[in-house]
C-alpha cells in the first residue's frame, strides 16, 4: 500500500503528515507528549478500509515548533484537510 507523506507550510511552520488508503477519511490525532508514530500499528490496517490521515501537531515529531500563537491546532488540521481536498 502506498503512503503519501509531506510537509505542509502553515502559519510560519511546517506540518508533517502521512496518508494512505481510500474511502471515507479517518484522521488520527496523537496524544500529548507523543507524535503520529503512536499510530504505527494501526495506520496500515485502518488504511485497508479508510483514507487514513495522521500528522504531527506543532512542536511534535517531524513538525516545526509553534510560532507562539495559541489556538492553532484546529486551523492546522483544517489547512491539512484543505490541502488533501477533504471537505
Amino acid at each position: 500500500m502506498d503512503i503519501e507523506s509531506g510537509y505542509l507550510p502553515v502559519d510560519g511552520t511546517q506540518i508533517y503528515y502521512e496518508t494512505a488508503g481510500q474511502g471515507e477519511p479517518l484522521v488520527l490525532l496523537h496524544g500529548n507528549m507523543l507524535d503520529s508514530r503512536m499510530w504505527d500499528f494501526n495506520f496500515l490496517p485502518l488504511a485497508q478500509h479508510f483514507r487514513v490521515i495522521r500528522y504531527d501537531q506543532r512542536g511534535y515529531g517531524k513538525s516545526g515548533a509553534s510560532n507562539g500563537r495559541l489556538g492553532t491546532a484546529d486551523s492546522d488540521l483544517l489547512a491539512l484537510l484543505d490541502h488533501l481536498h477533504i471537505p
